[in-house]
């Protein structure tokens, strides 16, 4: 294939959270099976692991799989077809697909008009029959959705689709036992808007959730439709820090009571989080992200805003700033005096939900 070696096929079978492969029309970044298949799929090439096939089958029609290698993989009706698995790959993908399938369970709310459809003041029938307004909204590193109480049912209001939804180890989400890094969670996020049949979206992403929001504008600029909202967002430079799995989250949790409490509850009833929060410190999703803010730059159907506050003391302005270093052509929106909890406090949040 084209832009892919040999040898890289051996390793699309693998499991979530082990060995990993290069592709070479993103020579920047390291992925896993499973962002190597979506990669894949964007650049219109039809693969799918024989061993994902469980996973995928309430997903998409998969019943006309054929093929197989020693290593499991196998292609759509339309490959060669030539012959059926083995007995050792029919057991190996039955292993892969059990744990592809429980890597977590994620919990998610959907409000707003179905159909998601803002009416403008003059539109014609023919200008709002385009005018879809689905969005996504991503949370930080501590806080779980909860933290958009404030601004999702206002756009819900005003004619949008929202969806909100907990990062794995977070309030009502799963914690599997993985790495927290780019690939989790782009994958999460591309299986949920897969499960409620969303075919294109805009994304906000707060403080952390811009991390999660350029990995994945990045990787599959396709399923945006237009716009992308970095909200007080990090942009971490080091690739590596070194964390203890017992570290406390309020030392870097955000600054109002509610959300310091919101984290303290997490830590003391919720299994998994402070091992997931980190993971998420360590290994992203914040970290080493220059080079998907540079391929946002260079995607001409993307519009970016970036709105920090200046007073924040959790993610300094200077973060913001660099955000828009890389992408020169995205709205800078700075909000006077505003701390990271800019979208709980309702001096700020009106402002940034008009901006938006």
């Amino acid at each position: 294939m084209e832009g892919l070696l040999g040898r890289d096929w051996q390793a699309l079978d693998v499991r979530c959270s082990s060995r990993q492969v290069r592709l070479h029309w993103y020579p920047w970044r390291w992925t896993t099976a499973l962002h190597a298949i979506n990669t894949l799929a964007h650049h219109g090439i039809v693969f799918i692991p024989l061993g994902y096939k469980n996973a995928f089958a309430s997903l998409a029609n998969v019943t006309e799989i054929h093929g197989g290698t020693p290593w499991g993989a196998g292609t759509f009706a339309g490959g060669d077809g030539s012959r059926t698995p083995t007995k050792l790959e029919t057991s190996i993908a039955k292993t892969q697909g059990k744990t592809f399938w429980e890597i977590g369970k994620t919990t998610y709310w959907l409000l707003g008009p179905e159909d998601g459809i803002k009416i403008l003041p003059n539109s014609t029938d023919q200008e709002v029959t385009h005018l879809s307004y689905q969005v996504v909204l991503i949370h930080g590193i501590s806080t779980p959705c909860v933290i958009w109480r404030n601004v999702a049912p206002y756009w819900a209001e005003h004619g949008f689709r929202v969806l909100v939804y907990d990062l794995y180890g977070r309030g009502y989400s799963e914690a599997p036992d993985t790495v927290y890094n780019h690939d989790l969670y782009t994958i999460q996020l591309a299986l949920l808007l897969k499960h409620i049949r969303w075919d294109s979206t805009h994304i906000i992403g707060l403080s952390t959730g811009g991390g999660v929001t350029s990995a994945f504008a990045a990787l599959s600029p396709n399923l945006i439709v237009e716009k992308i909202v970095f909200l007080a967002s990090s942009e971490l430079r080091l690739k590596r820090v070194c964390v203890t799995a017992d570290i406390d989250p309020e030392f870097v949790a955000d600054p109002s009571h509610v959300l310091r409490l919101m984290s303290k509850l997490q830590r003391e009833n919720l299994p998994g989080f402070t091992r997931a929060f980190a993971s998420s410190l360590r290994y992203g999703p914040s970290r080493s992200l220059e080079n998907a803010f540079k391929m946002i730059a260079r995607t001409p159907t993307l519009k970016c805003c970036i709105i920090h506050g200046t007073g924040d003391r959790t993610v300094p302005l200077e973060a913001g700033k660099r955000i828009k270093k890389h992408i020169p052509s995205a709205q800078w929106v700075p909000i006077e005096g505003a701390d990271h909890d800019l979208i709980v406090s309702p001096e700020y949040y009106e402002q940034i939900r008009e901006e938006i």
